[in-house]
């Protein structure tokens, strides 16, 4: 690993995007490895970058937004409380 803890906003990649590969069903709290997307190591070779899983839902839901979810939920067999 090497080089010590690092302080946020040292990526070079932040605020850019990368498109990982992940698994369908990938939950809440997964962490996924970028490899050599992270800061160069003394040899010059790029690390790998880290990344946690996180999901953000609306906090309000439009009146032309409501029927739309309502028929994702009849359509969908996801169910929340069954773990993959």
């Amino acid at each position: 690993m090497g080089g010590g803890p690092r302080r946020p906003g040292q990526n070079p990649h932040a605020g850019r995007r990368h498109d990982a590969a992940r698994a369908p069903g990938t939950i809440v709290g997964t962490r996924l490895r970028l490899g050599g997307l992270g800061l160069p190591g003394a040899d010059g070779a790029r690390g790998d970058l880290y990344a946690n899983v996180s999901v953000q839902t609306p906090s309000t839901v439009s009146e032309e937004e409501r029927p739309l979810w309502e028929q994702l939920a009849r359509a969908s067999a996801f169910n929340p409380r069954i773990k993959p």
